[in-house]
């Protein structure tokens, strides 16, 4: 394991150029324990060629938040941070989560994640 605190799990899967990064069921207590975790986050993933590598977010367990800010802060978060890899894909529970977080990419106005609800859809796209 790469990295693990109250809120995110990584692990790098070297032979497949993978990096598996999961949300736990923990929900943040305030927008500033998501910054702090974040940042945390950030230092971790410097540590991988994220160019060579793709990604795969795992947000399945996490609790759902629709507050603004608080979406906003994650979704531009999550963007910075993986957009430098080579894929990423977004794994989420159901249609409703697949819609959300595609609605939230819309607001933003950059596609970085690509959403799905199949696991080994989501590795195969991050693998590829």
């Amino acid at each position: 394991m790469l990295y693990r605190d109250d809120y995110f799990e990584v692990w790098v899967d070297p032979a497949r150029s993978l990096v598996r990064l999961a949300r736990t069921e923990r929900a943040f207590e305030s927008i500033d324990h998501a910054r702090a975790s974040y940042a945390s986050l950030a230092i971790a993933l410097a540590t991988v060629e994220r160019r060579s590598h793709g990604v795969l977010l795992d947000l399945r367990a996490a609790r759902p938040r629709s507050e603004p800010e608080f979406e906003r802060f994650a979704s531009e978060s999550s963007a910075t941070l993986l957009r430098p890899f080579r894929s990423v894909s977004v794994l989420v529970k159901s249609a409703v989560g697949r819609l959300q977080v595609q609605r939230i990419e819309k607001e933003r106005g950059t596609a970085v994640f690509t959403v799905f609800t199949d696991e080994s859809e989501a590795l195969a796209h991050a693998t590829r």
